[in-house]
C-alpha cells in the first residue's frame, strides 16, 4: 500500500490507473467507484448543456400563412401617442429588493442541494486535499481522472434535473 497525492496519480494506456512515474497499477475501491460515477455525470452534463429541451412548434406553410394574415390584420395606425407611465422610484426599488431576496433564497436553496449531493464525493475531496492510501493488489481502468471542480460543474449543470436519492 502507498499513500498517493493528487499529482502522483495518472491514467495511461487506455485507462489504467497507475502511480505516476512508476506506472505501477494502483487501486482504491471508493475512489474508483466515485471516478466512474463522475465519468457518467460529466458526460451527462455535457450532453444536457448541448441539448435544447424546448418543444418547438413545427413550421408548415399553412402556419406561416396564418401568422402573416394575423400580423396584417393587427396593423393599425396610431393617431395620438399614449401617455407615458409616471416614474415610481419607491415601488421600483421595493420590487427590485423583493426580487433580489427571492434570487438569494433560490441561490441558497440550489447551493444547499448541490452541497448535499456532493457529500458522496468526500473521498475525492480528501484525495485532492491530503491524498489517499492506494493498494497495489488490483488493476483498474478508468476513462479519465475527474477533479472535484469538474464534478461540481457537472452537478451544477444537472441540479435542476436531479433528485436527492
Amino acid at each position: 500500500m502507498k499513500f498517493l497525492k493528487k499529482d502522483e496519480l495518472a491514467v495511461i494506456n487506455g485507462g489504467y490507473l497507475v502511480e505516476k512515474g512508476t506506472e505501477i497499477p494502483v487501486f482504491h475501491k471508493e475512489f474508483v467507484k466515485l471516478q466512474q460515477e463522475a465519468y457518467y455525470l460529466v458526460n451527462l452534463a455535457n450532453t444536457v448543456r448541448a441539448t435544447d429541451f424546448e418543444v418547438k412548434e413545427p413550421v408548415t406553410f399553412e402556419s406561416v400563412v396564418a401568422k402573416v394574415k394575423a400580423k396584417l390584420a393587427d396593423e393599425s395606425r396610431t393617431f395620438i401617442a399614449k401617455p407615458e407611465a409616471p416614474k415610481r422610484k419607491i415601488t421600483d426599488e421595493l420590487a427590485k429588493e423583493a426580487l433580489s431576496w427571492l434570487d438569494f433564497q433560490a441561490g441558497e436553496s440550489k447551493a444547499d442541494k448541490i452541497n448535499r449531493i456532493m457529500q458522496k464525493f468526500n473521498t475525492i475531496a480528501e484525495f485532492e486535499e491530503f491524498g489517499l492510501y492506494f493498494a497495489y493488489d488490483n488493476i483498474v481502468k478508468l476513462k479519465e481522472l475527474y477533479s472535484l471542480e469538474q464534478i461540481v460543474e457537472a452537478i451544477t449543470t444537472l441540479e435542476p434535473h436531479l433528485t436527492e436519492n
